[in-house]
């Protein structure tokens, strides 16, 4: 996961983009991991921004004893409400042509917009301006939200990823240039928008206050 913060302009802009679902050459299913992974987490700093990358680190096997103890309950996953209708918004609309653009200039073809992805993103969108959290995994939660709700709608795929950023102080009419351009300009959200594994895509807003928050959701 990296997380990027900065200002251009009156803009505040945050980011966070799924790390190792994308550049992996094995489906993510069939790359989960069999043992539990520590995470650290790396920055540089380039152009005056701070990039920090969330890595997994697997431990060594190693045998150790210890005294039994009594295994804490793992909180209960909270279901996620799913919005029944996909946004319509100019942004939407907006950022799906921005999107298809930058795979065209890429010699790539467009991605579809998939009404299921759309509710997707929109819940999660939605989720993080209700709950006040900006990040790929629900709060108390192990498992990645936009995976969650993937299965949790029926959702067939073999690859998936996700963008998500929010940003406050931009003209309405500047938002999904400006959201766009910080994606093309960060190397792993770029990899996502233009994934040759992925054909279907689907993109929701939620707006908190002066915050405008986007989620793009990605799938073969």
């Amino acid at each position: 996961m990296s997380f990027i913060a900065s200002r251009l302009g009156p803009g505040v802009v945050a980011l966070l983009v799924t790390a190792g679902l994308t550049l992996s050459s094995t489906p993510v299913e069939a790359a989960a991991p069999r043992a539990v992974a520590k995470t650290v987490v790396r920055c540089t700093t380039r152009h005056h921004v701070r990039h920090c990358v969330r890595v997994a680190v697997h431990p060594a096997k190693r045998t150790v004893k210890k005294t039994p103890v009594a295994s804490k309950p793992q909180p209960k996953p909270t279901p996620v409400a799913i919005v029944t209708t996909a946004p319509s918004g100019s942004l939407v609309a907006q950022e799906l042509a921005l999107v298809n653009a930058d795979r065209r200039a890429a010699g790539l073809p467009a991605l579809a917009e998939s009404a299921a992805l759309d509710r997707i993103a929109t819940a999660r969108a939605q989720d993080m301006a209700t709950n006040g959290y900006f990040a790929h995994y629900r709060p108390g939660h192990t498992t990645l939200a936009v995976l969650e709700l993937l299965r949790a709608n029926g959702v067939a795929f073999s690859w998936y990823g996700e963008n998500i950023i929010w940003e406050s102080g931009q003209p309405a009419a500047a938002v999904a240039s400006h959201f766009n351009t910080w994606w093309m300009n960060s190397p792993e959200h770029r990899a996502n928008i233009l994934n040759t594994h992925y054909g279907h895509i689907g993109i929701g807003v939620a707006v908190s206050g002066s915050r405008v928050y986007m989620v793009e959701d990605f799938t073969n």
